[in-house]
């Protein structure tokens, strides 16, 4: 009995002293006033985004690739996958475009490892096994094109593969082929002629594929760089063309004053666009020297998406 006397004296005892914490912390909180542990403000972007389905569409004659295309939305895969540039009110600018991506792994990830993530790259089509550079060239904050092999100036003694859209095709196996380049990688800001090296003179030089091809690109929502060293913007697409290819020749003497070149093209028009290709150490081992240099001679250095326009 004595027991069960001492268990409700402290049970009372209990209840009271609950009721007195309760009152000292005052009423419930409604739910609508609690403060969250965690804020809920959206994560800020610092590389380009990664694909979107919304952005695909199958291939006709094949419904396991995909091309790209404008979303229901109006987003364009050139604004979408773009890489964020922060650049100054004034600056001069410039960018950079390395090719031949993916045709080896090795120098690949040297070069989305070793360069700044305002380096665009472009992958060739012809690339295996290329899903884990393009997720490292994302991660990284690297923004890319995808290469299209055009018929360069000197063919059929330089030869851009067996999908190469080519003046003597039919337009039809030139579709063919540029839909099969399109739908090899996803989530690309857009297109270039620039292919390991070569840079499609011959294809680009006939003016109605030309402007076939940059409709067709511009349909897709998607930029076009144009190789060939002084070409100007194309007309069909948003784009540019490149100033200056700075490893051809591919020697150190040579990188070097094509790299000041580009510096003083960028000083005196406000901006420049510079092409390597395809990768090799001693480019890659020159860029990152010049590019270190870039704050102290005034030049921003932009993905390629930045430049479009300018």
């Amino acid at each position: 009995m004595r027991g069960l006397l001492t268990f409700w004296v402290i049970l009372l005892f209990g209840l009271a002293a609950g009721a007195g914490v309760l009152q000292s912390l005052g009423p419930p909180v409604p739910p609508s006033h609690r403060v969250p542990l965690i804020a809920s403000a959206a994560p800020t972007r610092t590389g380009p985004a990664s694909p979107d389905t919304a952005l695909t569409i199958a291939r006709a004659d094949d419904p396991t690739s995909f091309l790209p295309r404008i979303a229901a939305d109006g987003r364009r895969p050139m604004s979408y996958y773009a890489a964020p540039a922060k650049i100054p009110a004034g600056a001069k600018t410039v960018a950079l475009l390395v090719d031949g991506m993916g045709l080896s792994q090795s120098e690949s990830l040297a070069a989305i490892a070793q360069l700044p993530a305002a380096v665009s790259f472009a992958f060739s089509p012809y690339a295996a096994d290329v899903a884990p550079l393009l997720d490292a060239a994302r991660a990284a904050g690297h923004e890319y094109l995808i290469s299209i092999p055009l018929e360069p100036a000197n063919y059929p003694l330089a030869d851009e593969g067996s999908h190469a859209l080519l003046t003597g095709s039919e337009p039809g196996a030139n579709f063919i082929n540029l839909e099969w380049t399109l739908s090899r990688i996803q989530g690309y800001v857009g297109a270039t002629s620039a292919l390991d090296g070569m840079r499609g003179e011959a294809y680009l030089r006939a003016g109605d594929l030309s402007t076939s091809l940059q409709d067709q690109l511009n349909q897709r929502g998607l930029l076009f760089v144009d190789a060939r060293p002084g070409s100007a913007a194309p007309e069909s697409v948003p784009g540019r063309g490149v100033d200056l290819v700075i490893d051809d020749p591919p020697d150190a003497a040579s990188i070097d004053a094509k790299l000041a070149a580009l510096i003083t093209q960028a000083q005196a028009r406000g901006s420049a666009l510079g092409l390597a290709g395809p990768l090799r150490p001693v480019t890659l081992a020159h860029l990152k020297s010049w590019i270190a240099l870039l704050p102290a001679r005034g030049i921003t250095l932009v993905p390629v998406s930045a430049l479009v326009g300018q």
